[in-house]
């Protein structure tokens, strides 16, 4: 992991071996057991024995050698760390904007100040449609014709989608909306 804090990992398993095998791995991350199931847990990844336990704690990832789960045993050491890696990118906000530009898996876009303002209210919707009046009353306070939204949703695509990924999405007669994939969890929304 490049992060400078250690991430954390909760097992929730009865079987010891299972829980050593898991620790083996721990100079990527810290590991802490747990021998019966918690409500809730404060570790970046909670992976769950289905095989210790009947029940299954909320959002934890499963483990087990017969019935269906996200880790199936045996497995191998890394497959903790993916799914590890890809717990925390669920959460974390892939796109950020302040000041005028935006960071885009850490690449910095500049922005014009009304894609700046328009990108800005796709985000504060967090998914919703923005139809082009209200982008219109928001970005140019009305002032402008509706083409306009159009060639400004044009040009922040264009800075945006290089990669070939949809971040900005279109539904005739809706307007415009942001791909929340992009956002990460609440607690992680774009900075403004």
């Amino acid at each position: 992991m490049s992060d400078t804090k250690k991430a954390t990992v909760a097992i929730v398993t009865k079987n010891n071996f299972l829980a050593q095998k898991i620790t083996l791995a721990s100079d990527k991350y810290q590991t802490h057991r747990y021998t019966h199931p918690k409500a809730s847990y404060t570790e970046d990844l909670v992976l769950f024995d289905k095989d210790s336990f009947a029940l299954q704690a909320d959002g934890a990832k499963t483990i087990s050698r017969h019935e269906p789960c996200d880790l199936k045993i045996p497995f191998a050491l890394d497959a903790v760390e993916k799914l590890l890696i890809k717990e925390r990118q669920s959460h974390t906000a892939r796109l950020v904007i302040q000041n005028g530009y935006a960071v885009l898996d850490g690449k910095k876009i500049s922005l014009s100040t009304h894609e700046f303002m328009l990108l800005r209210l796709l985000c504060e919707k967090r998914g919703e449609y923005a139809s082009k009046e209200e982008i219109l009353t928001n970005v140019w306070q009305g002032d402008s014709d509706p083409g306009i939204v159009n060639v400004y949703i044009h040009y922040l695509r264009e800075k945006l989608e290089s990669g070939g990924e949809k971040i900005i999405l279109s539904k005739r007669a809706f307007g415009y909306k942001i791909n929340t994939d992009i956002l990460g969890g609440d607690e992680h929304a774009a900075s403004l």
